[in-house]
């Protein structure tokens, strides 16, 4: 029989299995278990280090949402143990190893290897479970945990708590976004500067951070993103709607990570002690088996922290709370999903919906689930519309939301008449409710329609307030001013007035009004002889242009701008977007001013260190770093924007300029594909992983100089166990995939070869052996390139093609993918024609760039010429048949390829085999 080694205690559950093996029945995608075992594992290996008390806390989370059978204490400690002994398996695997050769390498390597398990794994189980956990990418199932998750954490001065809210790599449901989007990835950006890239799933998308997963957020503020597909906005959505203000319900918070706390669904934790959030202003009044342990200023109350079991209550609210409890709280939310109310946002920053909503229930690690049934819906007090949602789970509160939610045939529009005065009139208006509007303190009166009159007076924004007699309730909603000319909106509700140097971090909540008709946002390289233009009209947000800027910026090096800009017959004053928005003054203790300053130090040389502060006023540089010698590289972000990165040392630094800097990088870097065991490779991922953690890892020279060695580039990108983030480079660094030579992806390859067929041989494989496994890996990492970037397939086919290779790669599902095309001039006149058909409307400013070599396909209108034209533009740079553009062209033809994505990734790859293959069809 086996026993806890805690407490002696007998394991009758765990014994059985251990004998007897684990049920093939457990192993049903019914069941759960077998998600259950891999989202274990998963979440283990990004705990590090972990010990079996950690896993019992995660196996605890994780059971707790499957049949009763496996809420016993024997199953929780059962998959802790099963999971951390797939963990350590999965680390002793050379990161080379194809999937198939997995276990005969354990076999070899790790004599007894089996054994370490709690119990039997059958066949039905190894199958199941312990291969696809051991595979050395990613085992995240589909649909599991929720997008964001809410967190507090102490303010850098001690006075009291911040709300964050964290991206967990959660999952997005196929329901929040148009069909269109399916099976497409996505990014996702939000007003406070977090970005999400979305890989499409089955049923969804799943969600991971772009550089910094967290931002510093009210607790009650939605979360709102604006959803890009291929470089335009689609929607809005919301993926996290805010808790409800203390007085309305109380929150409760356990230790969570770095310090930090996180929400719990009820007041019960295995912990010592427990944190409530109540309205500031109301006592703690603790029964005697209770203790307060202090208080703190948090958001929107006071954050009380506690310990012990009994009744609590604040005024006229009671509850109690447990400490020391057999099992933590859940950690649970409720996911909305409505149609988004258009062009209006709550002033008080509610999430606004109208007509039929629904609910998804999420934890983190489980799936979501419907809550149909199981919400209550109570109205707010005090805003018309508003709803607090609570979800019950054998009668208790085990999450709740504040959103507002409008009659679903209410439409509201607002125009402007004339300089200064803007109607308002509504369809769809409940009877008995009233509207006024507001600008630059002139308000109207309540009534079925509204004008409003500011004289000369040019306010950025306008509040339109409904107002129900009956309840005494009034919704604020706010707008930018409908203005007939062009107007830059910043977050603050103020017009742009003069010229603006903005870091592209700070675009987030800058927002634009056009015209309906004539009318474009303009960007131009700075300096650049000719600027592109892209037909808009209403209100937008400028961060649905964020990622064409990242790229454009991208190319600019480090110190570029692009400006942006809007026309309509007028144009208005220009953003100049760049990295940083203000510079710190030099001295040895410069003065950040008054408003916190969160900075981060990274080492630039091994053994790498990332040091995060929050200061006011003089900075004791020498304080916070002379400990460590050598060179930190130092970015920081507060109120007044993104600070200018700078380098510092305790030891005086050489004169250099940032030319002859990355000159000498690139040289290094050059170096480094002579040498694929070099620990150098590792240490650019770290350096672009923790730039990327500490704001913009662009700013580094060492990252400037990638984009002048693509073959280093791609090579990484073989190496790379994630793909997507070095992709990812080219909104960072001065390089366009597509633009990169096919001659480079031929070198990479050969890299990835001399890489890893000699560790295979190492580990005791066959040289023939060696040489099958690394084409494996070979083809399933590009296989995995060409499903997140399909235009880069040609560069693939040819780069295979070119080293006497089959033009094959294997794709996610692990099928081979045939590269090869037949008939390639056929292909690309039926593509064409495609695109004609769909009648795209050209930039503005394109159309003086042509191929040197190829032929665009002939016979269609020379009005769609650009787009048409672009694709076998960059082909040739690809094959070497051109030179490489300057930075305004490649902006011409990053807004052409929005034109039209789907023409521009199909015909890249023709082109380039037409380029490199069939040189009898060029000009």
């Amino acid at each position: 029989m086996r026993r806890r080694l805690s407490d002696n205690a007998a394991l009758y559950l765990q014994s059985l299995l251990a004998e007897g093996g684990l049920p093939d029945a457990l192993l049903s995608r019914e069941s759960g278990y077998q998600k259950a075992v891999l989202a274990a594992v998963e979440e283990l290996e990004r705990h590090g280090d972990a010990d079996l008390e950690t896993a019992r806390r995660i196996a605890d989370r994780t059971l707790n949402r499957l049949p009763e059978v496996f809420g016993h204490t024997d199953s929780s400690l059962l998959l802790a143990e099963l999971a951390l002994a797939i963990v350590e398996l999965r680390r002793a695997l050379p990161s080379e190893i194809d999937e198939g050769a997995i276990e005969p390498w354990l076999d070899r390597a790790v004599p007894g290897w089996a054994d370490r398990f709690p119990i039997r794994l059958s066949d039905a189980a190894r199958a199941a479970i312990l291969r696809p956990a051991l595979r050395c990418e990613s085992t995240r199932s589909e649909s599991i945990g929720p997008p964001l998750l809410r967190a507090l954490r102490p303010r850098a001065d001690g006075a009291g708590w911040l709300g964050i809210i964290k991206a967990t790599g959660g999952f997005l449901p196929e329901a929040l976004i148009p069909a269109a989007a399916r099976g497409q990835i996505l990014r996702l950006t939000s007003e406070q500067g977090l970005i999400l890239r979305a890989h499409p799933e089955p049923s969804g998308w799943r969600l991971d951070p772009v550089g910094r997963n967290f931002t510093v957020m009210p607790l009650v503020e939605p979360a709102i993103f604006t959803v890009n597909l291929d470089g335009r906005a689609l929607c809005d959505v919301v993926l996290e709607s805010g808790l409800p203000e203390p007085e309305e319900i109380l929150s409760y918070w356990v230790s969570g990570e770095e310090g930090g706390l996180k929400p719990a669904a009820q007041p019960r934790t295995r912990s010592d002690r427990i944190w409530v959030l109540a309205p500031e202003g109301v006592t703690c009044e603790p029964d005697a088996g209770v203790t307060i342990l202090g208080s703190a200023v948090a958001p929107d109350g006071r954050l009380w922290e506690l310990s012990g079991v009994g009744q609590i209550g604040f005024g006229d609210i009671r509850t109690s709370i447990a400490t020391g409890a057999e099992t933590d709280a859940q950690s649970l939310q409720i996911l909305p999903f409505g149609e988004i109310f258009r062009g209006w946002r709550a002033l008080d920053r509610l999430p606004v919906y109208q007509g039929r909503m629904r609910y998804l229930g999420a934890d983190l690690g489980l799936p979501l689930r419907d809550l149909q049934g199981q919400i209550r819906e109570t109205p707010m007090r005090r805003v018309l519309g508003g709803r607090i949602v609570q979800w019950h789970l054998g009668g208790d509160l085990c999450a709740a939301l504040r959103c507002v939610v409008l009659p679903s045939d209410l439409h509201i529009e607002a125009r402007e008449v004339a300089p200064g005065v803007v109607e308002a009139r509504a369809k769809g208006l409940p009877v008995g409710w009233r509207m006024s509007l507001a600008a630059a303190g002139v308000q109207t009166p309540f009534g079925a329609e509204a004008r409003l009159d500011v004289g000369a007076r040019d306010p950025g924004d306008i509040v339109l307030t409904l107002h129900d007699p009956a309840s005494g309730l009034s919704l604020d909603l706010v707008r930018a001013w409908p203005s007939r000319a062009p107007l830059l909106i910043s977050p603050d509700g103020e017009r742009l007035r003069s010229n603006r140097v903005l870091a592209l971090r700070s675009i987030h909540g800058w927002r634009g009004v056009l015209p309906e008709q004539g009318a474009a946002v303009q960007l131009r390289i700075a300096k650049a002889a000719h600027a592109i233009g892209f037909a808009e009209a209403g209100q937008i947000r400028l961060a649905s242009y964020g990622a064409l800027l990242g790229q454009a910026l991208a190319m600019t090096g480090a110190d570029g701008k692009v400006n942006l800009r809007l026309v309509a017959g007028v144009e208005t004053n220009r953003l100049e977007i760049g990295r940083y928005d203000w510079e710190l003054p030099r001295g040895d203790a410069p003065d950040l001013g008054a408003e916190p300053c969160r900075l981060t130090a990274l080492t630039v040389a091994p053994p790498h260190e990332l040091r995060v502060k929050e200061v006011e006023g003089p900075l004791d540089l020498s304080g916070w770093l002379s400990d460590v010698p050598g060179i930190w590289f130092v970015q920081g972000q507060s109120a007044r924007g993104v600070m200018r990165p700078f380098p510092w040392s305790s030891d005086p630094l050489p004169r250099s300029t940032r030319e002859a800097r990355i000159e000498t990088y690139v040289a290094q870097i050059q170096g480094l594909m002579r040498r694929p065991t070099d620990p150098g490779w590792g240490e650019i991922e770290a350096l672009i992983r923790l730039g990327r953690a500490g704001g913009d890892c662009g700013a580094l020279d060492q990252v400037q100089a990638l984009g002048a060695v693509p073959e280093c580039a791609v090579a990484l990108l073989l190496r790379t166990n994630t793909p997507a983030e070095i992709l990812d480079l080219e909104t960072e660094a001065p390089l366009w995939w597509p633009l990169t030579p096919v001659s480079a992806w031929r070198w990479a390859v050969l890299h990835l070869r001399d890489l890893l067929m000699p560790k295979l041989e190492a580990a005791g494989f066959s040289a023939a052996e060696a040489k099958e496994m690394f084409l494996t890996r070979l083809r399933q990492q590009l296989g995995h390139v060409v499903s997140l970037r399909r235009e880069l397939s040609g560069h693939v086919a040819q780069a295979l093609g070119g080293l006497g290779l089959a033009p094959e790669v294997i794709g996610p599902d692990g099928n081979v993918i045939s590269l090869r095309v037949m008939n390639t001039p056929a292909l690309l006149k039926l593509s064409a024609a495609e695109l004609v058909a769909r009648s795209p409307m050209m930039p503005q400013g394109s159309g003086g760039l042509h191929p040197e070599h190829l032929v665009a396909p002939e016979g269609f209108c020379p009005d769609v010429a650009p787009a048409l034209e672009a694709p076998l533009i960059v082909a040739e740079v690809a094959a070497g048949l051109a030179k490489h553009p300057v930075p305004a062209d490649i902006l011409e033809l990053l807004a052409l390829r929005l034109v039209d994505p789907d023409w521009f990734d199909t015909a890249l790859p023709l082109a380039i085999q037409i380029a490199l293959s069939n040189p009898g069809q060029r000009k």
